[in-house]
């Protein structure tokens, strides 16, 4: 989503940002704990805590969570606001499952 939100030197906050987002529950720990040792950009860790909601990060996540829950609704709505075009989302998200997908194969 990075080049959709114009902001490709954050590519790599957001993508991993992505994938500590449900690490609370792989864990079985709260957020907090979990990502506590971690080195993370302020606004992603706020994010990850629920804090960031209109922080840059905060929006990456409103539009990966409601792409992944298919509120085409909510999805569309914050694509307007953030002027980031709809076909954004579903190819950052199939382009993050084609890289999941590499690094199991390798």
């Amino acid at each position: 989503l990075a080049p959709a939100l114009r902001v490709e030197d954050r590519a790599a906050d957001l993508f991993f940002m992505g994938i500590l987002s449900h690490l609370d529950a792989l864990l079985s720990r709260p957020m907090a704990d979990a990502i506590d040792d971690l080195h993370l950009a302020d606004d992603v860790r706020a994010t990850l805590l629920s804090e960031g909601g209109a922080t840059l990060p905060g929006a990456a996540l409103a539009i990966t969570e409601a792409y992944e829950r298919a509120d085409w609704e909510m999805l569309s709505a914050i694509c307007r606001r953030l002027e980031v075009p709809e076909s954004a989302p579903p190819a950052a998200y199939l382009s993050a499952l084609d890289f999941g997908n590499a690094l199991i194969s390798v």
